[in-house]
């Protein structure tokens, strides 16, 4: 198998910035790349051409994944991995990527996302599928779709990286794609009222739109369909669940979150969100406890805990029960941390 052996697809619509970007980052290697534009009115379909894509048209239907059905179709290789056009791949080596896919025939391939979120101060790390075979596989669901095939499929992490930033959108973009991302949920959610991966995802909707009551009613919902750690996204959907209830004044109902510390517990993202739940329900010294615990735990999603936001909010907890000796000592290792300089200036020590 070659590097040439594996086509890229992807679907796009009014992306022509984002999509050059993507196309740009494919250039350095041999593969076939397919482009399916779903009605772009700027320069979206130019773009593909221009930088060497093949381009096909697909008339909207509300279904990503008739879209990126049709994509695979029209790819030469059975092996597909596919992009969005709001990703862009990280350089990585062609030949480790075409040996970890032969390594497991037939398995799906995840890429390490790295999306930036709001205003691109904060990133978040995830693995998703997107390496697959399209005689195995296909994609399912109108919105948020997944792939689906094999009933007990196996998994492998590949070396590919790739930046996102669908998240990190102005008022207005974010607007729109929050009403239709909570259109086509609607509908999956009339089909099936009891799945829980889309009551996660509505979750995850109205929680990006500051809809923190919603997101916490969706969100809860969901783990009440299923909570088994195992699955991919249940973790997030924990937490998204805390910080919901945080955000909408219900920290004290998120303390229950101590009865599935022995399930979750192990990441620095969720001792990190029990420092928060602790924090805002009065209890300073279990909160300092878990913001010390994530610092330094390497299993984390978001990259901000480790490098400054956990010792930052030991520092304010500190602060805030007067012992600014000791406020100022995790100040200190937030590192260029603006907000944690301004503190250590408001107390009154050097940075």
């Amino acid at each position: 198998m070659l590097i040439s052996d594996i086509s890229v697809c992807i679907i796009t619509r009014d992306q022509e910035e984002k999509l050059r970007r993507c196309l740009k980052a494919l250039a350095p290697y041999s593969w076939e790349i397919v482009v399916v534009d779903t009605g772009s009115s700027d320069k979206s379909r130019e773009t593909a051409l221009e930088e060497g894509a093949k381009l096909f048209e697909f008339r909207w239907i509300d279904d990503f994944s008739a879209a990126k059905n049709f994509a695979a179709s029209k790819a030469t290789n059975d092996i597909i991995l596919f992009l969005d056009s709001d990703e862009a791949l990280r350089p990585f080596d062609a030949d480790t990527l075409v040996k970890e896919i032969e390594a497991c025939p037939g398995g799906l391939g995840r890429i390490k996302c790295v999306n930036s979120i709001s205003d691109g101060t904060r990133q978040l790390e995830e693995y998703i599928s997107r390496i697959y075979d399209r005689r195995l596989w296909h994609y399912e669901g109108r919105i948020h779709e997944q792939l689906t095939g094999n009933e007990s499929p196996l998994f492998y992490e590949s070396c590919l990286v790739m930046d996102h930033d669908g998240y990190s959108l102005d008022p207005e973009e974010m607007e729109k794609k929050t009403e239709r991302n909570r259109r086509l949920l609607l509908a999956e959610l009339k089909d099936a009222p009891e799945d829980a991966y889309i009551l996660y995802q509505l979750g995850k909707t109205e929680y990006f739109a500051g809809e923190y009551d919603k997101a916490a009613v969706y969100l809860g919902r969901a783990l009440e369909e299923d909570i088994d750690p195992a699955l991919s996204y249940i973790s997030d959907c924990v937490e998204s669940y805390g910080y919901s209830l945080i955000k909408c004044g219900r920290a004290e109902d998120a303390l229950a979150f101590v009865n599935i510390y022995e399930f979750f517990g192990h990441t620095a993202d969720f001792q990190f969100l029990m420092g928060l739940i602790y924090m805002n329900n009065g209890l300073f010294d279990n909160a300092v406890e878990e913001f010390e615990k994530a610092a330094v735990n390497p299993d984390a999603r978001a990259r901000d805990i480790g490098e400054y936001s956990a010792y930052f909010n030991a520092g304010v907890v500190r602060e805030c029960m007067g012992d600014k000796e000791s406020a100022a000592a995790y100040y200190r290792k937030c590192g260029d941390y603006e907000k944690a300089k301004e503190r250590l200036k408001a107390i009154g020590f050097d940075t």
